[in-house]
């Protein structure tokens, strides 16, 4: 199957299979803020004039060119995003090394867990869909080494949202371990930082808010609040496999050979450090895990031996095994317009319904994950620790 077409059926098939929230007529909480920003200028002011989301302006300006009401502009840009990440997903799963079978899985799971696609069509007018799309060109260019691109694309990037300005210090460090030469990847470095910081300043001088907000006061509050408080723990353990599928079952089965990529490939390692600092860049944490996504797939295709498994019944078995759990886990054609229900499951930190349902449908996914495993046990053992 080609790229494109995979690409074209996983999105296509998530998008028909899923309905809009009914929260604020479609907008839920966020979304409100950008389908503010994206009619008419002056139309709902307090609204798109809210700090943080008043200063993300890439998606709500691309989604207020289209002639639909919001959501549906919305709904279309998160379905021609989705089709365009999964597409650079696949290619950068190839330039790392995947095989064609490993790059159909590893774009086949990220594409079933909940927040890349399902996500993103239940609640179209967050931006996640786009910051996705940014993360994997950027990541994409990276691959290719396309270090003269990666300033412009990153300080464009950080005008969809703030946050990516981290990418520059993987970029960097990825860079001077090609070049082991610390003074060219320092210039190299404040070559990414300087357009960023225009970027992400230019916003701010340009965009008055309405509202008092400073990231690192919400930071500190997130941190401090949910630390310490013991209820977070339980929730925030049922927020890592809604964020992030299966892939932590995988990883865990392969742990020693996740030690040695990641150690081997420092650029990996930093990214996913940033990208979980950011998870206290809000109270919600599930949805948070998408950055850290991309890079776990690429982890996870190069640590597991998807080829050995596929050659007999045992590990094409389990694969499909590991396929269906993470629909399980995704809700990936699940059809129902209750967003509480749909929280319960997946946004375990905001809900205040039972966490009972989505802990016991976890425990169940933990125990088969693992009885399948024991089938492969032979082939797992005798296969290299990861693939150069």
């Amino acid at each position: 199957m080609s790229r494109a077409l995979l690409a074209l059926l996983l999105a296509a098939t998530v998008f028909c299979t899923t309905p809009v929230t009914t929260y604020n007529d479609g907008l839920d909480f966020d979304g409100r803020f950008y389908a503010a920003m994206s009619a008419p200028e002056g139309k709902e002011y307090m609204w798109s004039h809210h700090a943080p989301w008043c200063w993300r302006v890439l998606t709500p300006a691309i989604a207020g060119m289209l002639p639909s009401d919001p959501v549906t502009n919305f709904r279309a840009v998160a379905l021609v995003s989705a089709f365009l990440t999964l597409i650079l997903l696949g290619i950068l799963l190839e330039k790392c090394g995947a095989s064609k079978s490993s790059e159909l899985f590893g774009v086949t799971l990220y594409a079933t867990t909940f927040f890349p696609l399902k996500w993103s069509f239940f609640s179209p007018c967050y931006i996640d869909h786009q910051t996705q799309l940014f993360i994997l060109a950027v990541l994409v260019a990276l691959s290719f080494r396309f270090f003269l691109a990666l300033p412009a694309l990153i300080a464009v990037a950080c005008l969809q949202k703030e946050s990516l300005i981290f990418l520059t210090l993987p970029s960097a460090l990825y860079a001077w371990s090609l070049w082991k030469s610390s003074k060219k990847a320092q210039l190299y470095f404040l070559a990414l930082l300087i357009p960023a910081f225009v970027a992400i300043g230019a916003t701010r001088l340009m965009i008055a808010p309405v509202n008092k907000y400073s990231s690192e006061a919400v930071f500190l509050y997130t941190i401090s609040t949910q630390l310490s408080d013991w209820a977070f723990y339980p929730r925030f353990m049922l927020a890592i496999f809604s964020g992030l599928g299966i892939f932590p079952l995988l990883l865990l089965l392969r742990r020693k050979a996740v030690t040695q990529f990641l150690y081997d490939n420092p650029h990996w390692a930093l990214y996913l450090f940033l990208a979980a600092v950011q998870l206290f860049g809000g109270m919600d944490k599930a949805r948070l895990f998408l950055p850290m996504l991309p890079v776990l797939v690429v982890v996870t295709v190069r640590v597991f031996p998807f080829d050995t498994l596929l050659i007999d019944w045992r590990g094409r078995a389990f694969l499909f095994g590991v396929l269906s759990l993470n629909i399980v886990l995704g809700m990936t054609f699940w059809w129902g317009g209750d967003y509480h229900l749909l929280y319960q499951y997946q946004l375990p930190i905001l809900t205040d319904r039972s966490l009972t349902p989505a802990t016991v449908r976890l425990g169940v996914v933990v125990v088969t994950f693992f009885a399948l495993s024991l089938i492969v046990r032979k082939q797992l053992s005798s296969s290299s620790e990861f693939r150069s």
